[in-house]
């Protein structure tokens, strides 16, 4: 294997779910109702993706795991909002911060996953930071495959922010 690449640093949140809405652009403003859903009963975000294209929209974000069942009881004021989103728990958000090569960070993240099984639900990226969402309960193996391609400053714990 090649030299490794330097990160300017690592973020985990753990313990996280991740909530996702597909539904027709033509029925309504989902998005919107549901962020207000969670504005008006204070419910953090640790990320949100939305997209919308032909005639669906997508909304997914990840919301501390210990608000899945309040958030589930708010909806049932929304039925129709409800029957459009989806749960997924426990995962977790492994950020990196690459120094001057994201794009070649990107791929040898996704390698290293891949090679390791590590089950990936999305990713994004930012001028500063790549953002994984796997699942929780394999964070330790994503830790070990990260790793194989990385150099990390200092010392760093792996112990996942909540």
């Amino acid at each position: 294997m090649g030299e490794k690449i330097s990160l300017d640093g690592m973020n985990v949140r753990g313990n996280l779910a991740k909530v996702s809405l597909d539904y027709p652009l033509s029925a309504g403003q989902f998005t919107s109702d549901f962020l207000r859903l969670l504005t008006q009963n204070r419910v953090n975000m640790s990320l949100l993706i939305t997209e919308e294209w032909q005639e669906r929209g997508d909304t997914t974000c990840c919301v501390p795991g210990a608000d899945v069942e309040n958030i589930r009881g708010y909806m049932s004021s929304s039925p129709e909002l409800k029957r459009l989103t989806e749960f997924v728990e426990p995962v977790a958000l492994v950020s990196i911060f690459p120094h001057r090569s994201n794009m070649r960070s990107l791929g040898l993240t996704l390698v290293a996953f891949a090679r390791t099984n590590i089950f990936l639900y999305g990713f994004c990226s930012s001028l500063s930071a790549v953002t994984f969402m796997i699942d929780h309960n394999q964070l330790e193996e994503a830790f070990t495959a990260l790793e194989s391609f990385f150099d990390f400053p200092g010392e760093r714990t792996r112990k996942p922010q909540t």
